[in-house]
């Protein structure tokens, strides 16, 4: 995988003997973030919204920790849920939050746009916490379409959360802006992480960088790198492929650089499966 750094970090890579070379799913910024993750609510209740009692299978896409899964549950889906995600690291911390909060669903470690999964008569998929983002091409977005339409029941839905379009124009306030913050390791041990980011429309490069010199390891670059789509460019691409808007609703994200924005949730169908 290519790996794209920026400013300091860009100097980290030149400048350090040997650094370990991350994603964002990978497991140093996995430990980082398993507290701050499990912990957001902000867009549970809009997406419990699109949610009803016929559901009766239901998977999440881009299913991290699981948390998703949990806080529906907590407020009373009774649904049988699947998870999906490629990565190891996320696998990982669902089956320990699972083990540890004691809630219901199946995890499966594949790559919902190239691998082929056995999914069928499912009701209702979500693509929640923005996760969309991590698409960066139009044909893949047209590609998780087109797999969701193919393990859907005849009356499944596919919700995804997206920036809307005046969220879309406040990203540039988010370009340069470069944070250290201190965190605690599951073992204990007392890090700092300094985290950039770089935006020119429509993508954001996220650098990470953590020193773990001191206990003897290798020193961690992260990057990570997103294009941000807007409400518009998901309807559109929905409605070339077939999918019509049967609901809509709208949330503020909660925490990090981005808290405040407006995010909309939309559930889309297809009227020829009906």
């Amino acid at each position: 995988m290519q790996y794209e750094y920026f400013g300091a970090f860009k100097k980290l890579q030149n400048d350090l003997e040997t650094f370990q070379a991350e994603g964002y799913y990978d497991e140093t910024l996995s430990e980082f973030m398993r507290d701050t993750s499990w912990q957001q609510s902000w867009d549970v209740e809009s997406l419990s919204e699109h949610v009803n009692e016929n559901d009766h299978v239901i998977v999440d896409l881009g299913v991290g920790d699981g948390r998703l899964i949990k806080q529906l549950q907590d407020g009373g889906t009774n649904s049988t849920f699947i998870g999906v995600d490629s990565s190891p690291s996320a696998r990982n911390r669902f089956l320990k939050r699972q083990e540890e909060c004691n809630f219901n669903g199946e995890f499966i470690l594949a790559d919902f746009i190239s691998d082929k999964i056995p999914l069928n008569n499912v009701d209702f998929v979500y693509f929640g916490a923005i996760s969309v983002n991590g698409l960066t091409t139009i044909k893949n977005v047209s590609k998780i379409f087109s797999n969701v339409e193919r393990c859907m029941s005849s009356v499944g839905r596919f919700a995804i959360s997206v920036y809307t379009n005046s969220s879309v124009s406040r990203f540039p306030e988010l370009n340069g802006i470069l944070t250290p913050e201190i965190y605690t390791t599951e073992s204990g041990k007392e890090r700092i992480i300094w985290r950039g980011l770089k935006y020119e429309a429509p993508f954001l490069i996220h650098n990470s960088f953590i020193d773990r010199r001191s206990e003897g390891l290798e020193p961690v670059l992260c990057s990570h790198h997103e294009r941000i789509w807007r409400e518009q460019d998901i309807t559109e691409i929905a409605n070339i492929l077939g999918w019509t808007v049967a609901y809509r609703n709208i949330s503020q994200v909660g925490d990090g650089g981005a808290q405040g924005y407006e995010v909309a949730t939309i559930s889309f169908s297809k009227n020829d499966r009906q």
